[in-house]
């Protein structure tokens, strides 16, 4: 503790070699939103911003033989989630066939329309062993791109449409 009263662990204030005897985190880093994001889907053909879920029951590939965590996932299994409002422009209704598709692109699942996402945002499962009916999954519209700050993935940087699905759905 300093003369201050301000707990300083593993340090002292003469450690920083600042004016305020701080650690000073600077420039400040100013938050640019991603191309592919909903402050940037009104300028291209993809208004929809993506959000790619990870399966609730296994982890990564752990579980995924469990008969009882199978059929957990098989209730959100080739499910697209979208909000009444993106729907409703869409003519949209919960079970429709519909086509998810950026310029990546494209896979089918079944519309569920609830207010578990937001407008302008579609949601679906990583379902990542099993495969859309035209034989993809959701890694088809997700970009390759890497994140500026760390190098990253950009799973959740994913701008699609949708649109109503002739296709037989499995």
């Amino acid at each position: 503790m300093d003369a201050n009263g301000d707990v300083l662990p593993f340090s002292t204030p003469e450690w920083f070699k600042t004016s305020s005897g701080r650690g000073e985190l600077l420039p400040v880093p100013v938050f640019t939103a991603p191309t592919e994001s909903r402050a940037n889907a009104a300028k291209g053909a993809y208004p929809l911003e993506f959000l790619p879920r990870k399966a609730d029951n296994y982890m990564n590939s752990t579980f995924a033989n469990i008969p009882l965590h199978q059929r957990m996932e098989a209730r959100t299994a080739g499910i697209l989630e979208m909000h009444a409002t993106d729907a409703a422009a869409r003519e949209i209704a919960t079970g429709d066939a519909v086509e998810v598709f950026n310029g990546r692109g494209s896979i089918t699942l079944r519309a569920l329309v609830n207010a578990q996402v937001a407008a302008g945002v579609v949601a679906a499962r990583l379902d990542w062993n099993k495969l859309s009916a035209n034989g993809a999954n959701v890694n088809a519209l997700t970009s390759e791109t890497l994140t500026d700050i760390g190098g990253g993935a950009t799973f959740y940087s994913t701008l699609v449409e949708v649109r109503k699905g002739q296709a037989d759905i499995r």
